[in-house]
């Protein structure tokens, strides 16, 4: 009993570490572009089976580096929010798990 439950704490701290590791992946995986009006832009990401497109935990990460992302664009240092968010189903895996692109639309004016 007490390997198991040394077991799941490994278990449980080696997730973590990869959903920190996230933050990172969507700023590598994802881009940004500018929008239509001057001060804005679009972003894309991604949701896969870690970071369900639905989940509060993976858009927590979301916006952990989304915020990162902010402060190296240009006019956006001081602010910006965020005027519309869609996932949208790319693909669904072979065991049946969902992979979406999530588009943010970001004003910075």
């Amino acid at each position: 009993m007490r390997n198991i439950r040394k077991s799941a704490a490994i278990a449980a701290v080696l997730a973590l570490g990869a959903l920190a590791g996230c933050a990172q992946d969507f700023l590598k995986l994802g881009n940004i572009e500018p929008g239509a009006d001057p001060g804005t832009y679009r972003w894309r990401t991604y949701g896969d089976m870690a970071t369900p497109h639905d989940s509060e935990q993976a858009e927590e990460l979301r916006m952990t580096a989304l915020a990162r992302l902010m402060r190296e664009t240009p006019g956006c240092a001081d602010g910006y929010r965020i005027t519309d968010r869609k996932a949208l189903l790319r693909q669904v895996t072979v065991i049946g798990a969902e992979m979406h692109d999530i588009y943010y639309s970001i004003d910075c004016r």
